[in-house]
Formats: C-alpha cells, sequence, structure tokens
C-alpha cells in the first residue's frame, strides 16, 4: 500500500479531533503533540530556499510582479544584453546562474546577508557614521572600542560607503560577527 504525506497528514487530523472531545489533561497533551506532528509533516516537502545576493533579490523584487516581464523575457535580455546595460552587474549574475535563478523565480528565496564595514582613519577612528539616516563624515570619529554594543549607526555595506565615496572603500574594516 502506497501511503502518502496527504494520508498521513490525514490520519493525524483524526487523531486531533479524536482527543478533541474533552479538556481532560492527558487529551490536552496529546493534542499539543499531535499539532507538533502536523507541524513537521508540513516541513517534509518543503525544499530549502536558495540564497541569493541583495541585488539579486532587488532586481527579482522589481521584475516579478510586472506583466513585461516573464522568466523567459529576462533569460532573453541577459543573453543580449550590452556592456553599457544599466543592469550589466545583475544580467552577468542570471547567465553565470540560470538555473538557480529559474528556481529563485519561480519558488521563491531567502537574501544573503550582506557584510557590514567600519569605515576607519589610520588612528582606528570612525570617518563615517549614519545620522538620521544620512552618511556623514564627522570632524572627529570615535574608537572602535568606545563604540559599545549601539553601534549600527557605524556600521555600512560596501554599496552604502562606495555611494557616499568610492575613495572611503580603502578604509573599510570588516566588522566582526
Amino acid at each position: 500500500m502506497n501511503k502518502d504525506i496527504e494520508w498521513l497528514k490525514e490520519k493525524v487530523d483524526e487523531m486531533y479531533t479524536h482527543y478533541s472531545i474533552s479538556n481532560n489533561l492527558d487529551f490536552v497533551a496529546k493534542r499539543e503533540a499531535i499539532t507538533e506532528i502536523s507541524n513537521l509533516i508540513d516541513q517534509l516537502d518543503e525544499p530549502e530556499k536558495p540564497v541569493i545576493p541583495q541585488f539579486v533579490a532587488d532586481f527579482i523584487k522589481d521584475r516579478k510582479h510586472t506583466d513585461a516581464y516573464s522568466l523567459q523575457y529576462i533569460f532573453c535580455v541577459a543573453v543580449e544584453h550590452s556592456e553599457s546595460d544599466k543592469f550589466k552587474k545583475e544580467y552577468d549574475w542570471v547567465r553565470e546562474n540560470d538555473e538557480l535563478f529559474a528556481r529563485v523565480w519561480l519558488d521563491g528565496f531567502t537574501v544573503e546577508k550582506e557584510k557590514k564595514y567600519y569605515v576607519l582613519n589610520n588612528c582606528g577612528r570612525t570617518i563615517l557614521v549614519k545620522l538620521f539616516g544620512k552618511q556623514i563624515a564627522p570632524s572627529q570619529g570615535v574608537k572602535l572600542e568606545d563604540l559599545g554594543n549601539n553601534n549600527s549607526d557605524y556600521q555600512f555595506t560596501e554599496q552604502e560607503i562606495k555611494n557616499y565615496d568610492k575613495r572611503y572603500w580603502q578604509f573599510a574594516e570588516e566588522v566582526a560577527e
């Protein structure tokens, strides 16, 4: 007899219904256990979502729910894109990861955590900080050891640093996790 996940789910639901009759503490405990089992069954067929870079996730989100873009159209553009194309980096990634791109387009994805950096001068003081959501170069920085736990205003992605000023990238120091 070939039994599948749907059959198992039905049997678990029947057990839950059977123990739903009473507020007896034994029955309550059994219902909770059956609920946990049901949640585990739901995860059996759930494939792990691929991890992709943030710029690809943004690229997909901007195009996914637009009638003008389809998976086929994106692949055609990726093959034919020119070097001067605004989305060269994105289309290069699509071309190099075509099967993965198709999977994430159809099934979803998770975004890889971007590396964060401090921007420090030669004395170990911060030379870039976020203030009211904008990056600024303070006249006098803070020493890294004086930042404490509340240091997210001093952490930037590579792109944020380069968007502020490409020359600051040479002073970037990766944040230790």
